[in-house]
């Protein structure tokens, strides 16, 4: 769970992978603490799935330098 503000919305898919507070909302964080309690077993195992298949998807070695060799390039072209 986190502040849906900076990278946090790109990692945590609301709900799926955890629970993205509104910006600087108290309350809000107090639902994020709140639903995390709630989960049931299932409901926790889930969660924790779709983290993993998240993090394999997106984080693995391979895809991080794909992001970077793709990001060098547009940047050799642009000449920035």
């Amino acid at each position: 769970m986190a502040f849906g503000i900076g990278c946090m919305p790109d990692m945590i898919e609301h709900e799926s992978t955890g629970y993205l507070a509104e910006p600087f909302e108290e309350e809000s964080l107090l639902e994020a603490v709140l639903w995390l309690i709630r989960l049931t077993d299932d409901e926790y195992t889930r969660v924790t799935s779709n983290c993993r298949e998240k993090a394999v998807r997106q984080y693995y070695l391979e895809c991080q330098a794909e992001v970077y060799l793709e990001l060098y390039q547009d940047l050799v072209v642009s000449g920035n």
